[in-house]
């Protein structure tokens, strides 16, 4: 699978690589090079576009820029300067969390609901929350957030750090340069040395905010919902450096380079990993621990699936599917990468088109993530057959109850596969290979394998009532895992 070839060869890289060496402000900061490096894997382009295709900067923005830098040189002579009018209003807390808007995808009680955030803060009934509002995104969050305005954040400290560091940033760019010809010899990946800079001074802009954000409100604990992205990086490294303890609450069964295979850790931590990975199953917790028994400081415990158990609380659970009522199958499209699009290609569509759609509703569910790649898949390859009770979902409707509603779910590899099997409903996996991911579980009849449209044709006509799994939900083990943690 991709996911694993690029984790061998970054693997690969660190063992021929000093990775000691990549140091700004004292800080190791090889997770940061590693999980750009990546994206460059993955995509063979940088995460961030090039300045080059987006022009140079406006007047406007400029302007902006060199205000916030203004403004932060001359209050950077009081102590008590914390960063931004919003964090005025917070108060000190035991808990806080930082919030991802993407993962607002669930409308409860008309707003939208963060499925790991809020779900933790019902079940732990404290803490504050800070999210970053996206201008492309119109949000009505259901708990009280915080806004952080990112971009203001890092022009403001970005200031400092350039006039400041100048003397790491020097120091730092032979060593960016020499990974630059390793990986372009190597593996024909051509780092651009002035996107890293800038995603480096980025992360830090927002660790010296997050610093004097974490001294005035005091947490004993830090959640995120995806350690992976730039602040919730900055969050993490400046807890550690304030004794606070962070944990990342896993949304999904991960892949690839982003939490597995850190094996080759210098001085025996990294700064920009939680502390914890909260994660769903055993699955998830033994790609972990094949890792963490390297080094010190990152444990991870298998507490399930934080959403399901809310939904099943607050929401609904029908507890078994009716086959008689229930005639509609779900698929989960994923992020549609290259193997992605040639199963569905291959095996679904030409499923679908020897099927009696008139027996099936069938409901094609993009990844929130990825919206716009799910249409333009859905527009090109199922829309132009004109398939009667044939839909599309952006990803915006209520997953569970989609889940609740479907007596059979297709996917390539998604790890919804746990979640359909809290509803008790059978799921189907068409990439090839996506089943190394579950093999734990091939055994038991939620998970089924088709290798050809054959079998696709095979698992829909033949859709029988699973057994019923109605075990009563320990809602109060998410305040024994949080005083776990607190007491560790």
């Amino acid at each position: 699978m991709l996911y694993s070839k690029i984790l061998d060869q970054i693997l690969e890289a660190e063992e021929c690589l000093d990775l000691t060496q990549f140091k700004f402000q004292g800080v190791n900061i090889w997770p940061l090079l590693r999980l750009e490096i990546y994206q460059y894997f993955l995509n063979k382009r940088p995460i961030y576009v090039r300045r080059e295709q987006i022009g140079p900067l406006s007047f406007i923005v400029k302007l902006k820029n060199t205000f916030w830098g203004f403004l932060r040189f001359v209050q950077d002579f009081s102590d008590s300067f914390v960063g931004f009018n919003f964090s005025k209003g917070l108060s000190q807390t035991e808990v806080l969390y930082l919030s991802t808007d993407v993962l607002r995808t669930f409308k409860y009680k008309g707003r939208d609901f963060n499925r790991i955030i809020d779900s933790l803060k019902i079940f732990l009934g404290k803490g504050i929350i800070l999210e970053t509002k996206l201008k492309k995104e119109k949000k009505d969050p259901f708990s009280q957030v915080y806004y952080m305005d990112t971009a203001s954040v890092v022009a403001v400290n970005k200031f400092r750090i350039l006039q400041n560091w100048r003397q790491d940033i020097k120091l730092l760019e032979p060593k960016l340069i020499d990974l630059k010809k390793f990986l372009n010899n190597r593996y024909s990946i051509d780092l651009d040395i002035e996107e890293i800079k800038d995603y480096i001074i980025e992360v830090f802009g927002l660790r010296v905010y997050f610093k004097s954000l974490l001294s005035k409100v005091r947490p004993k604990i830090v959640f995120v919902d995806f350690y992976y992205h730039k602040k919730a990086l900055a969050l993490i490294s400046a807890s550690k450096a304030m004794g606070v303890k962070t944990i990342e609450m896993q949304h999904g069964i991960q892949e690839g380079p982003i939490y597995s295979g850190w094996l080759n850790c210098p001085e025996m931590k990294f700064d920009f990993l939680p502390d914890y990975f909260w994660v769903w199953n055993e699955i998830a917790k033994k790609k972990h621990k094949s890792w963490q028994g390297n080094i010190n400081g990152h444990d991870c415990l298998n507490v399930g699936d934080v959403f399901v158990d809310f939904y099943r609380a607050f929401v609904s659970f029908s507890g078994v599917v009716n086959v008689k009522k229930t005639k509609q199958i779900l698929v989960t499209l994923q992020d549609l990468r290259e193997e992605h699009i040639k199963a569905l290609n291959s095996k679904l569509v030409p499923a679908i088109i020897k099927l009696d759609l008139k027996e099936f509703t069938w409901i094609f569910r993009a990844h929130p993530e990825h919206k716009e790649k799910g249409y333009s898949w859905f527009n090109k390859y199922i829309g132009p057959n004109n398939f009667e009770g044939v839909y599309f979902d952006p990803g915006t409707c209520d997953l569970f109850q989609s889940i609740q509603e479907s007596c059979l779910h297709i996917t390539c590899s998604s790890s919804t596969i746990f979640e359909a099997m809290s509803f008790n409903v059978p799921s189907v996996i068409i990439e090839e290979g996506g089943e190394e991911l579950f093999a734990d579980y091939l055994s038991n009849s939620f998970i089924n394998i088709a290798y050809s449209p054959k079998d696709i044709v095979q698992r829909v006509t033949n859709i029988s009532k699973l057994a019923e799994n109605n075990k009563a939900v320990d809602f109060g083990r998410w305040s024994r895992y949080y005083e776990k943690v607190f007491n560790d």
